[in-house]
């Protein structure tokens, strides 16, 4: 997210996410512009509040877990990272073994697992705010022969944190929809089937590769959608009964004809 810092992005074989920084209740929230020009670290405000966006479609063809079209209301702005969070950024403050696998500190992060993002989320709070609150909390972690978190026992989200987070589904549409172009996106018809530097392929943005690149983690459990309107959705509690988390947009290897701002793209487990 933006101003709770977040956007990590996840892409099955090659993952990254974006950071949320901080919401705010800001008398700024009445512009017409939804996104800020002043950038603050690489974060750029969205000016949510007494605003809305609209989850999912009633497209026919589209799959049962994007229908129906769902409107959710926000009451605050929000910081969102303007690209993912790159190789560079997550070794500066993160130790894994598996991030030496990136091809550059200025590529996108990827082969991350969520709660790997959950983890590097609280490092940068920790890091980057001192005195603040951490978004996550949790009593225990299990980690498998690669580094990869898998588990964090009694893990909870504390959505009115200071602190970099993972964007919720709704947060992370409304960031999309300002600049969403996936012509100007690395997809399977100009990527060659690799990824890309972030922000490589149109520097000219305000947030950059939410089409493709590499896909993305967002906060929530996935739900199902309904027909009505809600406040600050952030998914379903506790996992639900589905027990699966949300991963959106595109990546370098998606045919752009695929690539639909509503879609929760390829479902994963943490």
């Amino acid at each position: 997210m933006k101003n709770a810092y977040s956007r990590f992005i996840f892409l099955g074989a090659s993952s990254l996410f974006a950071l949320l920084a901080g919401c705010t209740n800001s008398s700024s929230a009445q512009s017409d512009t939804p996104a800020s020009k002043d950038e603050i670290n690489d974060f750029v405000l969205f000016e949510g509040a007494d605003k809305s966006v609209t989850l999912g479609t009633n497209e026919k063809s589209a799959r049962a877990k994007d229908k129906p079209q769902m409107k959710v209301e926000l009451d605050y702005d929000f910081y969102i990272g303007r690209h993912e969070v790159t190789c560079g950024e997550f070794k500066e403050i993160f130790t894994a073994d598996f991030a030496k696998d990136c091809k550059g500190d200025n590529f996108p992060i990827t082969n991350v697992s969520f709660y790997d993002a959950v983890l590097f989320a609280n490092a940068k709070t920790k890091a980057d705010s001192s005195g603040s609150d951490t978004a996550y909390t949790y009593t225990a972690a299990e980690f498998d022969s690669e580094g990869h978190c898998i588990l964090l026992e009694n893990y909870e989200f504390k959505p009115d944190a200071k602190a970099f987070r993972l964007p919720t589904e709704a947060e992370w549409m409304f960031a999309a929809n300002t600049n969403w172009d996936v012509e100007k996106s690395w997809n399977a018809d100009n990527s060659d089937f690799e990824l890309h530097e972030a922000c490589s392929i149109d520097e000219t943005q305000d947030i950059c590769d939410m089409a493709g690149n590499a896909t993305e983690w967002v906060n929530d459990w996935l739900v199902n959608f309904k027909d009505t309107t809600l406040v600050n959705f952030a998914g379903a509690y506790a996992g639900s009964d589905l027990g699966e988390r949300i991963v959106k947009g595109g990546n370098y290897r998606t045919q752009p004809k695929s690539i639909k701002l509503y879609s929760r793209s390829d479902i994963y487990t943490v």
